[in-house]
Order: C-alpha cells, then sequence, then structure tokens
C-alpha cells in the first residue's frame, strides 16, 4: 500500500502570520542593498528539521544569495515562531526573499 502522505512543518501560527514576520524582521545586509543576486537570484532559501517543541534543527542553507543574507536568513528561522511538526523527519524549505524592499 502505498499511499503514505508525506507532510511538512507549518507555523504554528499559519502561514500569513509567518511571512508577516518575515516581512516585519527581516533586516538586509548593506553589501546586498540595492544589487541583485548573482543571475537574478534575489532569496535564501535555508532548509531544516523540526524538533518536538517546534524548534528548528538541522538548517541548512539550501540556495545561497550572499554570506551575510544566509547568516541573516537563518538568524530569521532561529529567533522566528515555533513550528508545528507534521512527521517524524519532515524537513521543509523556506525561501527569505530579500529584494522585498526595493
Amino acid at each position: 500500500n502505498n499511499t503514505v502522505k508525506l507532510e511538512e512543518p507549518v507555523p504554528a501560527d499559519g502561514w500569513d502570520n509567518y511571512d508577516t514576520y518575515l516581512t516585519n524582521n527581516l533586516v538586509v545586509p548593506d553589501e546586498y542593498r540595492g544589487k541583485p543576486g548573482s543571475a537574478g537570484i534575489t532569496s535564501v532559501e535555508v532548509s531544516f528539521e523540526v524538533d518536538a517543541k517546534g524548534e528548528p534543527i538541522n538548517i541548512r542553507v539550501e540556495k545561497s544569495l550572499c554570506d551575510k543574507c544566509d547568516k541573516e536568513a537563518i538568524r530569521l528561522i532561529k529567533e522566528g515562531p515555533k513550528w508545528k511538526r507534521a512527521a517524524r523527519n519532515g524537513r521543509i524549505t523556506v525561501t527569505i526573499p530579500f529584494n522585498q524592499l526595493f
């Protein structure tokens, strides 16, 4: 029976509130301001797992923009709202856009 459905973790307060958190807390590094990323890349993709307490663990940058942007994306994930763990070993990828302020 191949009906097993893998579900990704979700923000505890929902995606709309999570998007608002990102918008209100993103600090764009000075070295990135006004510069589009290479090949038109304007965001960092970060993947992670969620522990039993709803905290992100095993954070990994999947698509890099610049070193300081990558560190800012990781900071946002670490300091952000809790997550609901949908599957025991589920991993999620979150995209942090750095072009939203321009």
